[in-house]
């Protein structure tokens, strides 16, 4: 059984199991876990994407999300999804660590199996940021 690491490096291992975890479950296209500030912590995408313009540009959007909703009687962000043509995303931030997860969303996926498991797949993930 692992336990948290002593120092700030993250488990990349251990993330990178997480998150293929979900994205098989929930039948992704693909899964990016990220810090707030814009850096990529793993990813598991079955398409290629310019991580270093990507994930900055997604944090600015949930930064932004989040500030919105502080201004409007103070309401948490829940999630954000985004409709492009072929796909959809979606972003949820943890609530404990600076981090966020990008759900890559085709016709295929079942978002409902995530969505129902979210804090329990945070607190794995937070173990290991």
């Amino acid at each position: 059984m692992s336990s948290k690491k002593s120092s700030n490096i993250p488990d990349y291992d251990q993330l990178s199991g997480i998150i293929t975890n979900i994205k098989t479950i929930a039948k992704l296209s693909g899964i990016i876990l990220s810090y707030l500030d814009g850096r990529l912590i793993v990813k598991e995408t079955d398409l290629d994407y310019n991580m270093e313009e990507f994930i900055p540009m997604v944090a600015s959007v949930l930064k932004s999300a989040d500030g919105l909703g502080k201004t409007i009687g103070g309401r948490s962000l829940q999630k954000i999804i985004a409709q492009l043509e072929d796909i959809s995303l979606m972003i949820l931030k943890s609530d404990e660590k600076n981090v966020f997860l990008t759900l890559i969303i085709n016709d295929s996926t079942n978002v409902d199996t995530i969505l129902e498991h979210i804090n329990g797949y945070f607190d794995k993930i937070n173990q290991y940021c």
